[in-house]
């Protein structure tokens, strides 16, 4: 507007400007303004001394005004209010802009105090985070709170946001300030409402429409900036703002886009003033501890002079700041606290359950522990629903008699909650201690003491004779017999006893240097045959080491279920279905086994 103002003065006085050059013998006298045409008054606002109301004389409707309060604030038109927040001189000018020229006046304002309406923002100068709620929208911005301020950094067309409620009045007029330093940003935006629908996680928040705001595309944030939100906003409706109804509201201030800069943008000293009424808005609120019939209400209202309570049973009320109830009978009552102060009134409604002490449920249990699993039985009295924490800190369960098994043996605190039908809990915790079970190595001589128990077999059909199985020093070696290394086939198994279960395989293999060759463990219920071939079993168990799958395994010491090779979900274990007589065969055969040969130990197999 102002600019369209100037534009229409250079234009009118370019007019008279070609005129008079193009016809000397026309001249109209155009009168030049005085400081007496600009002179001004101002007086102070009766209930608020902070509030000054400035007026000039009206001379000419078509001449362009200005005001400058001395905090960077404007205004325009011959009158003019103004609230000025910190104590100080303020030299104020008064400007008119006319055909003959430019004419203004000076006084100075001096105020006495700073603006004593209340912040209603809690912690507006972010010494930490808290009371503030951080508004995750988008991912590539961050908010942090340090060094006395919230700082918002990234970019990526992320967003974020902070909030927090506050409490207004109905037909009050609030002013918004804040200090905002950074920039420059690229092709991003900073936000500020205020709006009375609460704040989403994943939403942008627009409700009330936007305020101050910062907008790369609409000119205002791509170059650095420090000082006063509202001095450099170029969208939004301002920082002054006014709802029709009380009750509560949320400043939500929100930034992003696609690059933040190096400095990012940081705030501080946010404050929401009421420009109108000094009272505040009452915020109705009660905490309360019941013990069996009696409740005890602690009001935690604030700005509220007085109070009135109604109990929910129909007949109990009170105006008592903190009063003290007892109920003729258990239940859950609806209670309602209504406060009030000359601004208005507010309420709350909250549940409130008091028992009777003959009806109030005893949590109990008993258990039983077989390895990791525990058996819980429920001896609750008065109770119909449960709640179970086995003490892992992932276990539990709203059985009555749950069973649950740990994955790691120890000493946890079990506890059951008890609740009846009136959400009366009472809960116990008891210790209990599980401990790992003990597996029996279902291989007699799995650590080959001697021979016993094994058979060593060449199961190449063709029996080339190449190569060795011995068993010797708690050891079987599979050697080398010639060089360079001809293709060979052998085999070692051990005949085993089973009853339907999940069991584990494992063993101690040592091999280096090794070079296209496999070895594998089967089981099965038939018994192997020498130079019959390969033998698959029933059941592949385990894939120890292959040139072909994981060549890269030359070297190796170690359990074979680490080795690395068998890449399946719980290698080296497998399931009987039927009882019977199994044979847990190893095999492995090709190439090169090695100039040490490749050495196993330590054979186990152990049910699950």
């Amino acid at each position: 507007m102002k600019l369209i103002k100037f534009l229409s003065w250079a234009f009118i006085v370019g007019i008279i400007s070609i005129s008079t050059g193009c016809a000397d013998d026309v001249e109209e006298a155009v009168a030049t303004p005085t400081s007496e045409d600009a002179l001004f008054t101002f007086e102070f606002d009766s209930e608020n001394p902070n509030m000054v109301h400035f007026s000039a004389i009206p001379n000419d409707a078509n001449w362009y005004t200005h005001w400058d309060f001395g905090d960077n604030s404007s205004a325009e038109g011959y009158e003019a209010t103004k609230i000025f927040f910190d104590s100080g001189d303020y030299d104020v000018r008064f400007r008119i802009f006319t055909e003959g020229g430019v004419a203004e006046s000076f006084q100075t304002v001096v105020i006495n105090d700073d603006f004593e309406a209340p912040n209603l923002i809690q912690n507006g100068e972010f010494n930490g985070s808290d009371p503030w709620i951080v508004l995750p929208i988008s991912d590539g911005v961050d908010v942090s709170f340090d060094n006395n301020e919230a700082k918002w950094t990234g970019g990526s067309w992320g967003q974020v946001g902070i909030y927090q409620p506050m409490q207004l009045l109905a037909n009050n007029e609030y002013q918004i300030s804040m200090d905002i330093k950074g920039g420059p940003l690229t092709d991003s935006w900073f936000e500020v409402y205020v709006g009375m629908e609460t704040p989403v996680e994943g939403q942008d928040y627009t409700d009330g429409g936007m305020r101050l705001a910062l907008n790369t595309w609409e000119g205002c944030g791509g170059e650095a900036f420090e000082g006063d939100f509202a001095a450099y906003s170029c969208v939004g409706t301002g920082s002054t703002f006014e709802f029709p109804t009380a009750g509560t509201a949320y400043l939500v201030i929100r930034g992003g886009g696609a690059n933040y800069g190096s400095e990012g943008v940081t705030i501080d000293n946010v404050t929401v003033r009421s420009l109108d009424s000094f009272a505040l808005a009452v915020v109705a609120d009660f905490e309360f501890v019941a013990s069996n019939l009696t409740t005890t209400f602690t009001n935690t209202s604030a700005n509220a002079t007085s109070y009135s309570w109604d109990f929910g049973d129909g007949s109990g009320t009170s105006t008592e700041e903190n009063p003290t109830y007892s109920y003729t009978e258990g239940g859950t009552y609806m209670v309602t606290l209504t406060a009030t102060n000359e601004a208005g009134s507010a309420e709350i409604t909250k549940e409130v359950t008091v028992i009777d002490p003959a009806a109030a449920p005893t949590a109990g249990f008993t258990f039983e522990t077989s390895n990791l699993t525990a058996l819980f039985t429920n001896t609750s009295a008065n109770a119909t629903s449960y709640s179970w924490n086995f003490g892992d800190g992932s276990g539990t369960s709203t059985d009555e008699d749950p069973e649950y098994t740990y994955t790691a043996a120890g000493t946890y605190t079990v506890t059951l909650t008890a609740t009846n039908d009136a959400a009366v809990s009472n809960e116990i915790s008891l210790e209990v201690t599980v401990e790992e079970p003990v597996y029996t190595n279902l291989i007699t001589n799995g650590g080959f003491d001697d021979s016993s128990g094994w058979t060593i077999i060449n199961i190449d059909p063709n029996d080339n004779g190449i190569g060795s199985v011995t068993i010797a020093d708690g050891v079987v070696t599979f050697a080398e017999t010639q060089s360079p290394s001809e293709w060979k086939h052998w085999a070692i198994y051990t005949q085993l006893t089973l009853d339907p279960g999940i069991y584990q395989f494992d063993m101690d293999m040592t091999y280096t240097d090794i070079n296209d060759v496999w070895g594998e463990v089967y089981i099965g219920a038939t018994q192997p045959v020498e130079n019959t071939g390969d033998y698959n079993g029933d059941q592949y168990v385990l894939k120890a080491y292959n040139a072909w799958d994981c060549g890269d395994l030359k070297t190796y010491s170690g359990p074979a279920v680490a080795g690395g090779c068998d890449t399946t979900q719980n290698p080296g274990q497998f399931e009987i279905t039927a009882p019977g007589t199994y044979y847990l065969l190893f095999r492995t055969g090709g190439g090169q086994w090695g100039n040490e040969g490749i050495v196993l130990d330590n054979w186990s197999v152990l049910r699950q």
